[in-house]
């Protein structure tokens, strides 16, 4: 039997059953049935447990244990037994202390917008898990339990973004994450079980892809995310990367306007790369499935906002002629970026590429 010290709360581990024991070793003011789902939350927040049984004596939970909840306690620090344990070791151990505090790379956060996916929010993360592809040894969690993992302050300021969105369906669900494999591979695994229009980003990435299977360099600053869509029409599908690339650079643009500062000088080089000075600084990844007459797409898109390497970014690029410019921020771009796409797409799939056609070739790098 081992013991796993989290606040002032004990969880003990019993191997032999593989059932979890969850013990309250301090006065909560709360029922035993709050207590026990406020034990749930400070624990697994994405409620990975089943409660079977509550002990009318003692605010205690016999759980069964999820295969990903499991991984996630077994990486706490153990104690021997139960006879080192007093008031005072729990109290000192926290949450964000010793040897239980969360690595960026076990965290994915879930944050919605309107009230349907409000909804859709409380079911995933309350046990539902709906059938999620999770990277191993990583959980979700809501959007108001976000740590701070990064201490350059480097990370997605998750909510600020989700207040400045302005859209009707893209973005109203959105995982984040500090650290994943692909967010890309992230959404097309879960592509059956998300509302169409979620986007999911990180701050980095361990496997980030190209096209034709090239790795995508994934430093931090880099604005990395992904998004699906659904469409009917397989004739005009392959322009839709051009629509992409399109709302990208008219997105910069619309930030810099804002920002009342000169934009940088963004170029579109066939078919999905974004150039600045003969230097590419983002590019486009479309991928699409076909099933029961419909083409299921995920889009990852790659920026450099204020990575200057192995390019440049764009920050640096309005430096050069505007040093005390105001810096660029991931979240505008993001949310720039899906509000104008959001625009040309509804006239894309309306009236075809050929309406946007002209604007697209103002951008054109090539003559």
């Amino acid at each position: 039997m081992h013991a796993l010290i989290c606040s002032n709360l004990v969880v003990i581990i019993r191997d032999e059953t593989r059932h979890v024991m969850i013990g309250l070793f301090a006065s909560l003011p709360f029922s035993r049935e709050k207590s026990a789902d406020l034990l749930l939350r400070l624990i697994s927040p994405t409620r990975h447990f089943h409660l079977l049984h509550s002990h009318p004596r003692f605010p205690f939970c016999c759980l069964h244990p999820s295969h990903t909840a499991f991984r996630v306690l077994h990486k706490a620090t153990e104690v021997p037994a139960m006879s080192s344990i007093n008031h005072q070791n729990v109290e000192e151990a926290r949450l964000t202390g010793t040897g239980a505090e969360l690595r960026a790379e076990d965290c994915i956060y879930l944050a919605a917008k309107s009230n349907q996916q409000v909804d859709y929010l409380e079911r995933l993360t309350s046990g539902d898990q709906l059938g999620l592809v999770l990277p191993e040894g990583t959980a979700i969690y809501p959007a108001n339990q976000m740590r701070i993992h990064a201490e350059d302050g480097g990370e997605f300021q998750l909510a600020s973004f989700m207040e400045s969105l302005n859209t009707s369906f893209l973005g109203n669900v959105l995982f984040y994450s500090p650290c994943l494999p692909s967010t890309h591979t992230f959404l097309s695994q879960n592509f059956h079980a998300l509302p169409i229009g979620t986007v999911c980003i990180a701050d980095s990435q361990r496997q980030g892809k190209g096209r034709a299977g090239n790795a995508w360099v994934s430093p931090k600053g880099c604005l990395m995310f992904s998004f699906t869509l659904q469409m009917n029409n397989g004739r005009i599908l392959p322009f839709l990367q051009y629509v992409v690339t399109l709302a990208i650079v008219e997105a910069v643009e619309m930030v810099s306007f804002n920002k009342q500062m000169r934009a940088p000088d963004l170029r579109i080089k066939w078919p999905n790369d974004i150039y600045a000075k003969g230097m590419k600084i983002g590019g486009v990844l479309c991928t699409s499935t076909y099933n029961s007459s419909k083409f299921k797409i995920v889009i990852g898109i790659g920026l450099n906002v204020k990575n200057q390497e192995p390019t440049t970014c764009l920050d640096s690029l309005v430096h050069e002629f505007d040093s005390d410019a105001n810096a660029f921020s991931r979240e505008e771009i993001l949310a720039a970026f899906l509000w104008k796409f959001e625009s040309l797409y509804q006239v894309f799939l309306d009236q075809g590429f050929s309406a946007l056609e002209s604007t697209y070739y103002r951008y054109w790098l090539h003559r």
